[in-house]
């Protein structure tokens, strides 16, 4: 692309945005509506759940709703723009068509090339929501290099930072872990040496 057609190219966006100000003020107006109510129902839900726990599951669900809340504020957002971009392309008259299956291409060779990442994030989004383990938990996890036990410090979509045993802080993908123990969780018999023995 030469200055020239780019300049050509700003000249006719710039044009469209002169003739038909208010479509567009709208659809930019409307994506900021529709994200401020998305993000408003999302906040509902994650401060209706935790204040309707039962007092001993209240912590933990919480901690949960919380989790799932950023994970949802993050994903509208990122669906919202998508969406009224390209309506906002669209009635700029540009032609979104070959830019849809463009996208869609690029986004197969990404999800080629970026298999093991992918894993990671679906993972990492299934855990999170399957509530596995939190931070704080106290968990074995098996993965096909090492089994690690610890106190899990931090979650994330894509790895799991563990404290194991020996005070080392273990970093583990996601999509590498096979199995999940949770000491934490539910009723496990607590280890306490016996005196009398």
């Amino acid at each position: 692309m030469t200055a020239l057609s780019i300049d050509h190219a700003w000249h006719r966006i710039w044009t469209i945005i002169q003739e038909r100000p208010g479509t567009i003020a709208g659809l930019v107006i409307l994506a900021f509506v529709v994200r401020w109510v998305v993000l408003r129902l999302v906040n509902r839900f994650v401060t209706s759940t935790s204040e309707s726990a039962a007092p001993l599951r209240s912590a933990r669900l919480a901690q949960r709703a919380r989790t799932i809340g950023g994970l949802a504020r993050s994903l509208a957002t990122w669906v919202i723009v998508a969406i009224f971009g390209i309506m906002l392309l669209d009635q700029m008259g540009i032609n979104v068509a070959p830019l849809i299956a463009g996208a869609g291409v690029v986004g197969i060779a990404v999800g080629f090339g970026a298999q093991t990442l992918v894993k990671d994030y679906f993972n990492g989004v299934f855990m999170i929501l399957e509530d596995q383990y939190s931070v704080g938990d106290r968990v074995e996890l098996e993965t096909p290099q090492l089994n690690t036990s610890g106190v899990v410090e931090a979650v994330s979509l894509r790895v799991t930072r563990v404290r194991d045993d020996s005070g080392k802080i273990v970093y583990i993908r996601n999509g590498e872990i096979l199995r999940v123990s949770n000491l934490t969780q539910g009723d496990v018999a607590p280890d306490i040496d016996d005196p009398t023995d």
